[in-house]
């Protein structure tokens, strides 16, 4: 059971971040500037979702921040799941991510579209 939950939690994230990373690419043109971003990208979330530190040490201007960040949502879910948490405690996490996918694909599309 734990294991459909971490491979639907896991896919959703995973989904999420593709659909941001093509609207990000939508709106860079200079591959260069798409590298640097990217690495850029992914450190920076993974700070601000407490991926590298807790976020119980951060300020709380950061810890509402880290309410924005995919990587915060999909820790919290994992860990959830480790202390015991079913699909209740997923059920969040995955509908923002699929919120995020859709409402991102869509806006990187239609730029990538009329390009």
């Amino acid at each position: 059971d734990n294991f459909v939950l971490a491979a639907i939690l896991g896919l959703s994230y995973g989904a999420a971040v593709s659909g941001i990373s093509v609207m990000l690419a939508s709106f860079i043109t200079d591959m260069k500037t798409a590298d640097i971003a990217g690495g850029f990208g992914i450190q920076l979330l993974a700070i601000c979702g407490g991926s590298m530190l807790p976020l119980y040490q951060f300020p709380a201007f950061l810890q509402t921040i880290s309410n924005a960040v995919p990587n915060k949502w999909a820790l919290e879910g994992f860990i959830s799941m480790m202390e015991g948490g079913g699909w209740a405690d997923l059920r969040l996490p995955v509908l923002l991510f699929a919120a995020v996918c859709v409402c991102s694909l869509a806006i990187g599309l239609k730029r990538l579209h009329t390009r």
